[in-house]
């Protein structure tokens, strides 16, 4: 097991610490506490109220998804139908974006009318003759199958996620950006202050 360093020591306390706080060191009176100390105390504390924010919407994103996911759903089911299939030929494996996959040449009824042609089959492993469940549409014509309850939670929740991890690193972008520009005005203060300090006005700066 790992041992705790001084960093992790120090890192701990200033969570537990109230007064090493941002919004402490925004709100203290203390002169020694810089305008840069307070620009970074309230880019700090601006940060995590919006990670704050991004929760509910998150939540709110969630159910749009959620209510946009049943609505497709509910059209499907009136637009994609089960029919019995029977191979023609045997199923050859192929490679398809989502991984492996097999094709088959069936034949198919809807609404009375024939179909033939070369459909996708997660099973690979059907012969001639044999009859599968295939979807079609209105047409008749061989689609993917409806979405289901299990995919449509799923795609919700992902999307939620998405949307807060995007809230969260466009913070996280913006407080180290912020910390970087703050960093170079104190550099230069320091400068100028050693340079009054040691009367060396012409001394290097930062840049």
């Amino acid at each position: 097991m790992r041992r705790a360093t001084n960093s992790d020591r120090g890192w701990v306390r200033s969570v537990l610490t109230p007064r090493r706080w941002p919004i402490a060191r925004l709100l203290s009176r203390n002169p020694l506490v810089r305008s840069t100390d307070r620009i970074e105390a309230l880019t700090l504390c601006l940060a995590a109220a919006l990670a704050l924010v991004a929760i509910p919407l998150s939540v709110l994103v969630h159910d749009e998804v959620s209510a946009a996911q049943t609505a497709a759903m509910e059209r499907q089911a009136q637009t994609i139908h089960s029919v019995q299939a029977t191979a023609v030929d045997d199923a050859s494996a192929i490679v398809t974006e989502t991984g492996g996959g097999a094709i088959v040449t069936a034949r198919w009824t809807y609404n009375a009318v024939p179909h033939t042609g070369s459909v996708n089959v997660v099973d690979g492993s059907i012969n001639a003759g044999e009859r599968f469940d295939l979807w079609v549409d209105q047409r008749g014509e061989a689609t993917r199958g409806p979405l289901t309850a299990a995919e449509a939670a799923m795609g919700s929740v992902l999307t939620a996620i998405a949307f807060y991890l995007a809230v969260l690193a466009l913070t996280t972008l913006l407080v180290v950006a912020a910390r970087a520009v703050l960093r170079r005005f104190r550099h230069r203060a320091w400068d100028i202050d050693l340079a009054l300090l040691t009367g060396s006005g012409g001394g290097h700066l930062h840049r």
